[in-house]
């Protein structure tokens, strides 16, 4: 996490996936969003808080496995 801010700004990167505990989830959020992170895909199972510009897509994993179940058992 120390090594995160100066590689998000060298690179310009913009998204993150986020896919820590939930416990985690907002303190790691935070930090990305203060490093200029305009974008989550949370896999983390936890509604985040973010400032207006910061854009979370929630997905939520165990329905996503029971899709994929479902379609692999056909």
């Amino acid at each position: 996490m120390d090594k995160l801010a100066p590689l998000v700004r060298e690179r310009k990167v913009k998204m993150a996936i986020l896919t820590v505990p939930a416990p985690a989830a907002q303190e790691v959020t935070n930090a990305l969003v203060q490093c200029g992170i305009t974008g989550i895909l949370n896999l983390a199972p936890l509604v985040l808080e973010v400032p207006e510009p910061v854009v979370v897509n929630n997905v939520n994993l165990a329905i996503e496995l029971e899709n994929l179940s479902y379609f692999v058992q056909r």
